[in-house]
C-alpha cells in the first residue's frame, strides 16, 4: 500500500476481532438462541454467522439515537456528529455513508468532538486531487511530527492507532480507503487521536 502511517495492511492489531463459538451439546434450543442474541447485540459474532440473510436490497438498520458510552466516560449518539458541508466543488457524502459512519463511531463509543474533527480534516483533504508524491511527503512530514510529540514511544503510538482504525474499519470498509490513500492516515492529530482512544479503550478494559 501507499506510505500512510496508519496502513492497515501490516503490523495491524486484531483487537475487537474475537468471535463467540456456541456448542450445542450442553444448551437447549431457547438457551442457544438467547446465547446468540447476546452475542450479537454485543458485536461479538459476525455477520454472517447470525443466520439472518437479508433480501436483496434490505438496507442495515442504524441506530442513531441510542445514546453509548464513549471511551472517556461520557456519552455519545449518532446524531451527535455534525459533519461540515465540503468545499462548493465536491460532492457531499451519500447521506447513507453519513449515517455509517455516525452510527460506527457511537457504537465504539467515539466522543463527538473528535469525530467532527476528524470528518472536517478529511473534508479539507478531500477537496485536494490524489498525488502520489504528495503523499509521500505527507508520511515523512507525520512521522517527523509524531517523533516530535512522543519521542520513542512513535512505534507504540502507531501501533494502537492502527487498532483503533481497524475496529472503525471492520463496521466501515470504505475508511480502509480514505486512510490509506489520502493524507489522513499520516496526520499526526488523527494518529495520536486515535492512539489515544485505544488507550482509554484499554483503560476501561474494552
Amino acid at each position: 500500500m501507499n506510505d500512510t502511517t496508519v496502513n492497515t495492511e501490516s503490523g495491524m492489531t486484531e483487537s475487537g476481532s474475537s468471535t463467540v463459538e456456541i456448542e450445542s451439546g450442553t444448551f437447549t434450543a431457547d438457551q442457544l438462541a438467547q446465547l446468540q442474541e447476546w452475542a450479537e447485540a454485543d458485536g461479538w459474532l459476525p455477520e454472517e454467522a447470525t443466520g439472518e440473510a437479508k433480501e436483496p436490497g434490505e438496507a442495515e438498520q442504524l441506530d442513531l439515537q441510542t445514546s453509548q458510552p464513549d471511551v472517556f466516560g461520557g456519552e455519545v449518539n449518532g446524531t451527535a456528529y455534525q459533519f461540515d458541508q465540503p468545499a462548493d466543488e465536491l460532492t457531499a457524502m451519500p447521506m447513507e455513508e453519513q449515517k455509517q459512519i455516525r452510527a460506527a463511531m457511537a457504537a465504539e463509543g467515539i466522543p463527538a468532538d473528535i469525530g467532527n474533527e476528524m470528518a472536517r480534516r478529511w473534508n479539507e483533504l478531500a477537496s485536494q486531487p490524489f498525488n502520489p508524491e504528495a503523499l509521500t511527503l505527507s508520511h515523512n512530514q507525520g512521522m517527523a511530527d509524531l517523533e516530535r510529540m512522543h519521542g520513542d514511544r512513535v512505534p507504540e503510538v502507531i501501533k494502537a492507532a492502527k487498532g483503533e482504525a481497524e475496529r472503525l474499519i471492520k463496521r466501515v470498509p470504505w475508511l480502509k480507503a480514505a486512510l490509506e490513500d489520502t493524507a489522513l492516515g499520516n496526520d499526526p492529530w488523527v494518529v495520536s487521536s486515535l492512539a489515544n482512544l485505544a488507550q482509554a479503550r484499554q483503560s476501561k478494559g474494552g
